[in-house]
């Protein structure tokens, strides 16, 4: 058998790769359609054998979906406007700009080495205008909404780095980059006030929470966030919560939840229409989970033009139904222009 040359047999396939655009995703498919997104790396210089290891896993797992018969979307950008890639530039004696495309470019040769099967036709660089006038246009979203502020505040102030550190950055007292000795400085910030959404967060815990056995039975109970006192969204993007199963067999489990903030002119809202359930009175009384082909069966979701939105309703809770009353839900569509949507239903035990 002839020896395997990955110098000549790699490039010549890569390029054959290429050619046919066979990791381009096209716009308007009928195929099932996967996302597959692996964190942007920092260009302070090229890849290390840590990424080698990481990109290969979001590249297994987006080739198995194409094998699958999945439309792929997997993109591939560069997390590159912040301080590592400035201070990889000053410490060079390059101009930010100069270095962070030139190990831009090095990266991208190198993940184009290994093969990667990534759309570059969709290709990201938070430096560059076209990608973070987003982040100033969502700004504007929320100071046009009254939900930025300006206010003074003491923060943890690293004088080497010449930036403001989270807690999380600090430790024992000192920079987690440069080990500098952390200070104390009043700056005057914006703040973002999502405590203005606090109990809408609270109410949407349920509905984002799944809980399985080791058989893969689904577990019902409720959710809630550990320190409800301190729960802040814009300064993190995962929360931790408690999941208090209904069944005492079960103990309390902890976790966390990423929480994302989107803008809310992206999506639409929904009109449902809300039939009943009508249920049999036994001895031994079913849980809501048992109903949930009645509660799909009973609702109706529409756009604001009268065009019928499809979804899945899911309880939020797996109560047993003894009597008559009104149980919670929430409808998922299944487009994501669409709100989720929280309601209740009337059962009635006859």
């Amino acid at each position: 058998m002839k020896a395997y040359n990955p110098h000549e047999i790699e490039p010549r396939l890569q390029l054959a790769w290429e050619e046919a655009g066979l990791f381009c995703v096209p716009e308007n498919s009928d195929a099932p359609k996967k996302y597959v997104l692996e964190m942007f790396p920092y260009p302070s210089g090229d890849m290390h054998m840590g990424h080698a290891s990481n990109y290969t896993y979001g590249d297994v797992a987006a080739r198995y979906a194409k094998m699958q018969g999945f439309d792929v979307l997997h993109p591939m950008g560069w997390d590159a406007f912040g301080l590592p890639a400035e201070n990889a530039a000053v410490k060079h004696h390059s101009h930010p700009a100069i270095w962070t495309y030139q190990n831009i470019e090095t990266q991208r040769k190198s993940f184009t080495r290994m093969g990667f099967s990534y759309d570059w036709d969709r290709k990201v660089v938070a430096c560059d205008p076209e990608y973070y006038r987003w982040g100033q246009w969502i700004f504007l979203k929320f100071w046009e909404r009254g939900l930025v502020e300006r206010r003074n505040s003491p923060v943890n102030w690293c004088p080497s780095c010449a930036t403001v550190l989270a807690n999380e950055q600090v430790i024992e007292g000192r920079c987690w980059r440069c080990d500098s000795e952390v200070e104390k400085r009043d700056l005057t910030q914006w703040y973002y006030k999502i405590t203005d959404y606090a109990q809408e967060l609270l109410d949407d815990l349920d509905s984002n929470v799944t809980a399985y056995n080791r058989s893969g039975r689904r577990l019902y109970g409720e959710g809630e966030w550990e320190d409800r006192s301190s729960l802040k969204v814009g300064d993190s993007g995962r929360f931790r919560f408690r999941f208090i199963p209904e069944d005492d067999d079960y103990d309390t489990v902890t976790g966390s939840i990423r929480i994302v903030v989107d803008d809310d002119d992206d999506y639409e809202d929904l009109d449902l229409t809300i039939g009943e359930i009508n249920v049999t009175k036994t001895n031994n009384p079913r849980r809501l989970a048992s109903y949930l082909n009645k509660l799909n069966n009973a609702i109706e979701a529409y756009n604001e033009d009268g065009r019928r939105v499809y979804g899945e309703a899911k309880w939020t809770s797996n109560k047993k139904v003894e009597e008559s009353g009104k149980f919670k839900f929430v409808f998922v569509p299944y487009s994501s222009k669409y709100r989720t949507v929280r309601d209740e239903i009337q059962i009635n035990v006859n």
